[in-house]
């Protein structure tokens, strides 16, 4: 046999045939993951698997924008769907982030109730005319363990306007009543009777229309904190511009004098402070600070023209002012209630 014959034929990469069959036989080698018995926190094995499916998902085009290339989301709702034993998908696509807040959409919930095997499926009562106050439906269902019949909490065409959930700027209530009066009692239904099909978190349309907390200025006048419990929360709009302006009328005690690009000389005929300085001040003391009715209404004029030409500003400024003053030119707000607007103006800049 010639040598060419003895020798054993190899591949161009140097490996021969037996080599290549004993590569396939080895075992590959084991992941952190392959012994995981679900997607959950309990263990190191299963969050591994948690982590290696989410990375696929937030790989995905399918998933919505708040999971694509988000593993930490991805994973939060691969686990939520777990708990739920809902597919991850439909999860991701229900679960909604509102105001920095999750919420599920109504219909999610209504689904889950009615695939849970704990409840009949949903079903809708309904009562009073259309249009009226007392128009109004609610959810029910009978309990498969017990076979009784439980009412969800009745939805009204008042207590939705009560609610402003009609005049909200978006609102469907006025487009398509029906359809809102049942996902709001599915989801009430969901609220009282099984929570734990919602993981304790509201609905969208919930955070939606979640009002607003009020603030009030802090006894320093230069912050804001939330409207104390003793006190009946101000509603915004006119009402809260008027006792602002109210408050801005009544004499102020220890006010600094208002800082103006030309300091104002003093005034003469005004009667000086009865409180001495102990300490001499730069500032004009024959008027406590104030300046004269044409700088003051310059002042004021300066600052209603920066709020009118500030992008979110022109519609709040002419509303305060219009309430406040009953005009929105400075040329028409009595000398008196000048020092007023500029507080108001100030205020409005602030915000």
């Amino acid at each position: 046999m010639s040598a060419e014959n003895q020798q054993t034929e190899t591949k161009p990469n140097g490996q021969t045939p037996e080599d290549k069959a004993i590569e396939k036989k080895k075992p590959r080698e084991p992941k952190l993951g392959d012994a995981a018995t679900a997607m959950d926190f309990s263990n190191g094995e299963n969050f591994a698997l948690l982590q290696r499916v989410a990375g696929v998902l937030a790989d995905s085009d399918l998933v919505p924008a708040i999971y694509k290339g988000k593993l930490a989301n991805c994973l939060i709702a691969l686990n939520m769907a777990e708990r739920l034993r809902a597919d991850p998908l439909m999860v991701m696509q229900n679960l909604y982030i509102v105001q920095g807040k999750p919420g599920w959409s109504a219909k999610f919930l209504i689904a889950t109730v009615n695939q849970s095997g704990k409840f009949t499926k949903l079903r809708y009562e309904w009562a009073g005319a259309p249009n009226t106050p007392e128009w109004g439906c609610r959810a029910w269902a009978i309990e498969l363990l017990t076979n009784e019949r439980l009412d969800g909490p009745w939805i009204t065409w008042k207590l939705a306007n009560d609610e402003g959930w009609v005049n909200k700027s978006g609102s469907k209530w006025r487009t398509m009543p029906l359809k809102m009066f049942m996902y709001r009692a599915g989801a009430w239904f969901v609220d009282v009777y099984c929570p734990e099909l919602s993981m304790g978190l509201p609905t969208s349309e919930d955070l939606e229309d979640a009002p607003i907390i009020d603030l009030t200025r802090t006894g320093d006048g230069y912050g804001f904190q939330e409207a104390p419990d003793d006190q009946p929360a101000k509603p915004n709009g006119s009402t809260q511009a008027q006792s602002f302006a109210d408050r801005l009328t009544q004499p102020r005690e220890g006010a600094a004098p208002l800082q103006t690009e030309e300091e104002p000389e003093p005034v003469a005929s005004f009667s000086p402070s009865p409180e001495p300085q102990e300490e001499a001040t730069e500032q004009p003391a024959g008027d406590g600070g104030m300046a004269a009715e044409d700088d003051l209404r310059a002042t004021a004029q300066a600052l209603l023209d920066k709020c009118l030409a500030t992008s979110g500003k022109k519609m709040t400024t002419r509303e305060k002012m219009k309430t406040a003053f009953k005009t929105e030119l400075v040329k028409e707000i009595p000398a008196a209630k000048l020092g007023a607007a500029i507080d108001l103006l100030n205020s409005i800049l602030e915000s």
